[in-house]
């Protein structure tokens, strides 16, 4: 048997070109899929922000919810708008161990944003206000949705104020229940202008009760009070008399504490 001739280095180096077979791994490969994964990953967070921006309102609303939950208020609204200056909500409702309290059609605000987080607001319109609030003596929101309070608790008012396009208030007292239907413009404290109808008015203290109903006008202008009405019904029931129902047409003017 004759021996086998002895390999050379090209038969050795054979079976290592058999092995290696397809393209290399070059660097060009490798940033092509880098690139094909950070492709896909922008893609996802596009599509993961579309959906944020298109449902952004929806989930400020949860957050806003939320929030007055928190405070122990159920509440239910659409935010139609919102910027950095200014915000549209609509169909807000408010609600206190499932007694509503407050309810508007349309709320218009306006803003600075570095304001708006320190709770400040330049300007608010109301549309379809229909709110119950309830005072003691002394004039105080005794709510259980809000703490006892007084005018100097440092309320401030926007500075470009409040304005009511048709509202009814029902205020209620220690003497009666006042249920107001109108509108209002709110410069501030000291100037402010509500025009409406007073429903049924019952009010007494001291053995003494009045029944008003009709137009009103209350106008407060750098302090000096004023209240108007052409055709106010008005009877009275005091200890030393009775005034039977009549229409009175009154005008009070309050000035330097004077009436």
């Amino acid at each position: 048997m004759s021996a086998s001739p002895p390999a050379t280095n090209d038969d050795r180096a054979a079976p290592a070109r058999h092995i290696v077979r397809g393209k290399p791994l070059t660097l060009r490969r490798v940033l092509k899929w880098v690139a094909l994964i950070l492709v896909g990953l922008l893609l996802l967070v596009a599509m993961a922000s579309y959906w944020a921006w298109t449902q952004r309102y929806s989930l400020l609303e949860r957050q806003v919810i939320t929030y007055l939950e928190s405070q122990g208020i159920e509440a239910d609204l659409s935010i139609d708008n919102a910027t950095r200056t200014r915000a549209d909500i609509s169909n807000i409702r408010m609600s206190h161990k499932g007694e509503r309290f407050l309810s508007l059609d349309r709320l218009e605000a306006e803003y600075q944003w570095r304001d708006l987080i320190e709770g400040r607001v330049e300007r608010l319109v109301m549309s379809g206000l229909v709110a119950k609030i309830t005072v003691d003596a002394r004039g105080n929101v005794i709510d259980g949705w809000r703490p006892p309070s007084s005018g100097g608790d440092g309320f401030a008012l926007p500075p470009r104020g409040i304005v009511v396009n048709g509202g009814m208030v029902q205020l209620t007292t220690p003497y009666g229940v006042v249920p107001f239907d109108g509108s209002a413009t709110i410069d501030d404290l000291q100037n402010f202008r509500l025009t409406g109808d007073l429903g049924q008015t019952r009010l007494a203290r001291d053995g003494a009760s009045a029944v008003l109903t009709g137009p009103i006008e209350l106008t407060r202008a750098e302090g000096d009070l004023s209240i108007e009405s052409r055709a106010l019904s008005l009877s009275a029931i005091h200890p030393q008399g009775q005034l039977t129902t009549t229409t009175a047409q009154i005008t009070a003017r309050y000035a330097d504490g004077a009436l």
